[in-house]
């Protein structure tokens, strides 16, 4: 991290992993900054506030998604909450989706994260995640149902998908 009125620097974040590769983004809503050491085989997920005071000493990402083998994730946030696609708890070729809460954010544990659709909805057909995109009232699911390619929108406001 570059303090650009200082010209300080200060490292946040290193992996030694030299399997791993460091990708960084910045969630849709501009909160959060991402630091994502990835594989094609896991993932792991590190998130930093982006409003952090230029005078704090240290800087500390917090550890959102623990590296596990097979388990891959991707993170969003909107709203209130962080949203992931990921293979956890799934076989290693299906997706789900979960999220969250802020007020879990820090504290939390792997059973906080919570599905976002309802298993009942697909009980009779074969749904394939395969990426989402967060926007302010929904959250937009790109699916396969049944082998077909298809779009769902999950409604932040209604908290069900359409």
């Amino acid at each position: 991290m570059i303090d650009l009125e200082s010209s300080r620097t200060t490292t946040i974040f290193t992996d030694d992993d030299p399997t791993h590769y460091i990708d960084l983004g910045v969630t849709k809503d501009k909160k959060y900054l991402i630091i994502a050491s990835n594989t094609k085989e896991d993932s792991e997920v590190w998130v930093l506030p982006r409003d952090v005071a230029s005078n704090e000493t240290v800087v500390t990402p917090t550890l959102l998604v623990s590296r596990q083998r097979e388990v891959k994730a991707h993170i969003d946030h909107v709203r209130d909450f962080f949203v992931t696609i990921t293979t956890d708890d799934k076989n290693a070729q299906d997706y789900r989706i979960a999220s969250l809460s802020d007020t879990k954010f820090g504290k939390h544990s792997k059973s906080d994260w919570q599905d976002l659709l309802d298993p009942e909805l697909f009980r009779d057909k074969e749904l394939v995640i395969t990426e989402f995109d967060c926007f302010e009232k929904f959250i937009a699911l790109y699916v396969k149902i049944d082998g077909k390619p298809d779009v769902l929108i999950y409604d932040l406001e209604a908290k069900k998908s359409q």
